[in-house]
């Protein structure tokens, strides 16, 4: 005897965003019930830990709408069309910052949630290095700070990082590097 699946019904698009939207989505379940989930729908995401040629680790604090205050975070971005993640990570870095860094590796990618789709994907920055002035978006407010892991792991551990993704992605650059 066969197991019965979860099986989609129909999606609708029920708001549709610029950068992100939320699908209403019919769904059969193996119990032969069904049922209606609202899914967040956008691009996928990247976040980078990017550690400096004096072994610094490149911290910002940006603004949080959200909150309505600026929190520390990570560089981060969403993907673009036909963007590939190492490419975003190396134009986020670029932008937020005006560093250059001179090796990305990716470091691990999860599902975004739930109720969340898409991906994202987690890289480090090795040897980055200010090399020109930040260009940010109308809609950004960011702050760069280069930090000591002596400095940046008590923050990490004591919560200072708010961003789900920002903190998964420090302890996968961390642990990396060897300094977990």
């Amino acid at each position: 005897m066969t197991k019965k699946e979860w099986q989609i019904l129909s999606k609708q698009t029920v708001v549709e965003g610029k950068r992100r939207g939320l699908e209403s989505w019919e769904v059969s379940a193996p119990n032969g019930t069904t049922h209606t989930f609202h899914m967040v729908s956008g691009p996928d995401v990247v976040i980078t830990f990017a550690v400096t040629t004096d072994n610094k680790v490149l911290f910002i604090q940006e603004f949080f709408p959200s909150l309505m205050k600026k929190q520390w975070s990570l560089v981060g971005g969403m993907l673009e069309d036909g963007e590939t993640p190492l490419e975003n990570s190396k134009k986020e870095l670029l932008e937020e910052t005006g560093y250059h860094a001179e090796e990305h590796v990716h470091v691990g990618s999860i599902i975004k949630g739930k109720w969340t789709l898409g991906n994202v994907h987690f890289y480090l920055a090795k040897g980055a290095r200010k090399v020109q002035k930040q260009q940010l978006e109308a809609a950004e407010d960011v702050d760069v700070y280069e930090l000591s892991f002596e400095e940046f792991i008590p923050l990490l551990r004591g919560q200072s990082v708010v961003g789900t993704y920002d903190a998964l992605c420090a302890y996968y650059a961390l642990d990396r590097l060897g300094k977990l």
